[in-house]
């Protein structure tokens, strides 16, 4: 059985690490307004952590829908890495303009 981890702090000790901070530390616990999870003052940037709690990649709706955007982004002329077999895919190989 695989060794479980607590991803939130292992993602805590990351972000510490490169200069971000809980927005709790900047205005204490449980503000009477919503926050998001992380600041980075250097750059101005406020991040809100979210856990993804589902495979989605065994999901046939999830796959159906992705195929159906790939399909459509081509026929727009978009420029839209194509896959066979099994590759990791970032954002950074996307077009720019991804919505209709």
């Amino acid at each position: 059985m695989p060794k479980q981890f607590n991803s939130e702090q292992m993602i805590e000790e990351a972000i510490k690490a490169i200069g971000g901070r809980r927005i709790e530390e900047i205005v204490g616990p449980n503000p009477s307004f919503p926050v998001a999870d992380y600041f980075f003052e250097l750059d101005n940037i406020v991040a809100e952590l979210k856990t993804i709690k589902k495979d989605h990649i065994l999901d046939e709706a999830f796959v159906a829908r992705v195929s159906e955007m790939y399909r459509r982004w081509d026929s727009q002329g978009m420029k839209v890495p194509i896959v066979y077999g099994t590759v990791k895919l970032d954002t950074d190989s996307l077009p720019p303009r991804v919505y209709p």
